[in-house]
């Protein structure tokens, strides 16, 4: 507990008590969730280290299934569980290369072993580092 510092706000808001910088920064599986997931990474480097890491796990869609992406922003109201939209590796793709012209490089970018590595979708694990 004396190592790791959590933090419950708003990532768009969210200002840290002290001008202490972290050593990373941490999506699991939220990264879907965000309404602009670039600005979401800008913002989570401004507070980490140079050097630091910026960290995401999720499943990205590589195929969609049919009408699976009017179903899943749905299943929040049956659920309570907001699952997000359907989030593709190309539109990931799209963000990584935008936030390497914003202070971020893409240390690497890798299926998860053992994990969803099929046609439609592959669970992934990024690092960035904030330079």
């Amino acid at each position: 507990e004396d190592r790791v510092d959590l933090h419950c706000a708003s990532i768009y808001e969210w200002e840290p008590d002290s001008t202490e910088k972290y050593d990373a920064g941490y999506f699991s599986g939220s990264f879907s969730l965000m309404p602009d997931p670039l600005e979401a990474l800008i913002v989570v480097a401004k507070h980490v280290k140079p050097g630091g890491r910026v960290y995401i796990t999720q499943t990205f869609q590589r195929h969609g299934f049919w009408g699976l992406s009017i179903i899943k922003p749905l299943v929040k109201y049956v659920t309570t569980i907001d699952f997000g939209q359907l989030y593709y590796e190309s539109q990931l793709e799209e963000v990584l290369a935008a936030a390497e012209k914003k202070g971020l490089k893409v240390m690497s970018n890798e299926v998860i072993p053992n994990s969803k590595d099929n046609f439609f979708q592959a669970a992934r694990c990024i690092v960035l580092e904030v330079v």
